[in-house]
């Protein structure tokens, strides 16, 4: 009798998902806890912090870090995803361990 070929592809299966789950880890943070997290890690590296909800359509604000550190927040209900998380974060030159992320 040869092996059961379902409980190979099983198994195979189970590695390529908890590699994969490794490799990439879903950052997902709300508008509101990212503007608490850009005031803390502006305040400890003396930088300018400023959010203007008006500059911004509908639901947007603006969010100046820094002399030239600018971008757009969104719904500050919503969860903003992890690349555009980073986006963010590079548009004021800052790291992403500054934010307490990976």
């Amino acid at each position: 009798m040869g092996s059961n070929p379902r409980r190979f592809d099983s198994v195979r299966l189970s590695l390529h998902l908890d590699t994969r789950t490794e490799v990439y880890d879903a950052e997902f943070v709300k508008g509101a806890e990212f503007l608490r997290k850009a005031r803390r890690v502006a305040r400890s590296k003396n930088l300018i912090y400023r959010w203007v909800p008006s500059h911004g359509k509908g639901s947007h604000g603006t969010l100046y870090v820094g002399v030239d550190g600018i971008t757009i927040v969104q719904n500050l209900k919503r969860e903003i995803p992890a690349g555009t998380l980073r986006a963010m974060i590079e548009q004021f030159e800052l790291e992403a361990k500054d934010f307490g992320l990976r």
